[in-house]
């Protein structure tokens, strides 16, 4: 039994029937998917260690099942597939002890790597241009309902439609970066549910003490070469590496800030306060600033954390 005890059997199965049904009673992005992304991993997690193949088996019940109600091959790609695979290397992570942030990393490969490959199937480019000429038009609907003060509308039309545009584009590097996010957050939720029936699992390290991989920088140039190179595809791609490595760059700087001030004694609500004040106050010098601090934080060590032996800069 693993440890776990037959007590967590029956919770483990309503967990993970509740996250499959979760995930398929919406679309993708929808509240109740991103719910059922959360709940049915953890159900995994329970299953992995009370029996490995139950746990196998549960998942591909759950993508079965979900195929046979939905019929949609692509929503099972895209949902369940992921969960199952990804439920799994969490668990897997959990029963070899793996560093907390290696077992997300790892657990949120498949999750990311099916947001990226849908970016590219058959048919994907006439859905992102049929989304970005819907968000084009919602958003000049509404500048034209405001009417005053719109300028010239041809121009604003212009700027608008390429603004929905890039966003559409770049929605691999935000939708990796929020599936990391929720894989995270379905470990420390595993993490508590292993401690509720007495299993020792490795917490999430706290938000202070936060770093980022090293080999993230390499992500971070080959971004940054791929903006700069002349051909769109390699721009694109490179944008949405760019936008991936920035955004956890830009969460790391914030843990080197939290970590600063709360040596500090400064309440947790202040922090929170002083952050959203100084965005507002120097947007967007304040998250360039922050941004930068976490990407040097991997060199200059700002808050002097210790290395784990292997680690650039472990002595």
């Amino acid at each position: 039994m693993n440890g776990a005890g037959r007590g967590a059997l029956p919770p483990a199965w309503v967990l993970f029937g509740a996250g499959s049904a979760l995930v398929a009673s919406a679309g993708a992005g929808a509240l109740p998917e991103i719910v059922g992304r959360l709940v049915a991993p953890v159900a995994l997690v329970l299953l992995f260690r009370i029996d490995p193949i139950r746990a196998i088996g549960a998942a591909a019940l759950g993508a079965a099942v979900l195929l046979l109600a939905s019929r949609d091959l692509l929503i099972v790609w895209r949902t369940a597939l992921p969960i199952g695979i990804g439920g799994l290397l969490l668990a897997s992570g959990f029963s070899r002890s793996e560093r907390p942030g290696r077992a997300v990393l790892l657990a949120a490969v498949p999750f990311v790597a099916v947001a990226v490959a849908s970016y590219y199937l058959p048919g994907a480019e006439e859905a992102r241009a049929i989304e970005a000429e819907y968000a084009a038009k919602s958003t000049i609907a509404l500048y034209r309902g405001l009417e005053e003060g719109m300028g010239d509308a041809a121009t604003l039309e212009k700027a608008v439609r390429e603004i929905a545009d890039l966003t559409v584009k770049l929605r691999p590097g935000f939708e990796a970066v929020l599936l990391v996010a929720v894989t995270a957050a379905a470990y420390a939720l595993s993490a508590a549910a292993l401690g509720r029936f007495g299993i020792e699992a490795r917490a999430l390290a706290p938000f202070g003490t936060w770093r980022a991989p090293f080999a993230l920088v390499w992500l971070f140039a080959a971004g940054l070469a791929g903006v700069l190179a002349g051909r769109t595809p390699a721009r694109v791609v490179g944008a949405n590496l760019l936008v991936f490595a920035s955004l956890v760059y830009l969460t790391i700087g914030l843990s080197v800030l939290a970590r600063q001030l709360r040596r500090r004694r400064m309440p947790v609500v202040l922090l929170v306060l002083f952050s959203i004040a100084a965005l507002f106050v120097a947007f967007p010098l304040f998250p360039v600033l922050i941004l930068c601090t976490g990407l040097f934080d991997t060199w200059f060590d700002f808050r002097k954390l210790e290395r784990a032996p292997g680690e650039p800069g472990a002595p």
